[in-house]
């Protein structure tokens, strides 16, 4: 390859992809002192969903859901999400959801 140039990178972590899992698992490895480099086809501020912000992020809240966390698996399998029939997966989301919306929040994320 003539007359091309070639810059060497070096990373503990190569993320392929800027969408929302593709960040945070840049975050999370960066959090933990690894070098991470992030290859997307476009701009991370634009590219995927990301750039749109939480606003249709599924997420429990206990202080404004209340506290009968069945009850509210119940009614968000009856909305948008009632093609998830694994009640396991929903869970684990559902009770790690607000963790994680407390994280962006405290990076500043919309």
């Amino acid at each position: 390859m003539a007359g091309m140039n070639v810059i060497h990178h070096h990373s503990d972590v190569l993320v392929i992809g800027g969408g929302i899992a593709g960040l945070m698992a840049a975050i999370s490895s960066a959090e933990r002192g690894m070098k991470v480099i992030v290859a997307d086809k476009s701009n991370v501020r634009y590219s995927g969903a990301g750039a749109t912000g939480n606003d249709h992020f599924q997420c429990y809240i206990p202080e404004y859901h209340g506290n009968d966390f069945a009850a509210w698996i119940e009614e968000f399998q009856t909305g948008q999400q009632a093609t998830i029939r694994d009640i396991e997966f929903i869970r684990t989301w559902m009770s790690r959801s607000y963790e994680m919306v407390q994280r962006w929040d405290s990076w500043a994320f919309p």
